[in-house]
């Protein structure tokens, strides 16, 4: 987790990531907290981590913070209902955010 966050916090001009499939919640949280203040992403693969609803609360915390994120996919993460209302309700407040993959 620690290493995935040192390495984004490197990356001064990161405007895509992708940490998609099998990444550990940890790793994820970490990942997110170092990003929420960026100002230059604007590209976020989140797919595939089966991080559950706990994860989703994580990636709704982030998403009220950050204002660059335009796209964002985190489908087939076993958000269950009250993950994707953490998720949800972050919409309030960023304003940015214009394309989310939605599992139907």
């Amino acid at each position: 987790g620690v290493a995935l966050g040192a390495l984004a916090a490197r990356k001064a001009s990161l405007r895509q990531l992708s940490v998609a499939g099998g990444y550990r919640a940890e790793a994820l949280a970490a990942l997110l907290s170092t990003l929420a203040g960026d100002g230059r992403l604007q590209e976020l693969d989140l797919s595939d981590n089966q991080w559950g609803s706990a994860g989703a609360l994580t990636l709704g915390a982030f998403l009220r913070v950050n204002t660059s994120l335009r796209t964002l996919r985190c489908d087939g993460n076993a958000f269950q209902l009250s993950g994707w209302r953490a998720v949800l309700s972050a919409f309030v407040d960023n304003r940015t955010l214009t394309q989310l993959d939605f599992p139907w």
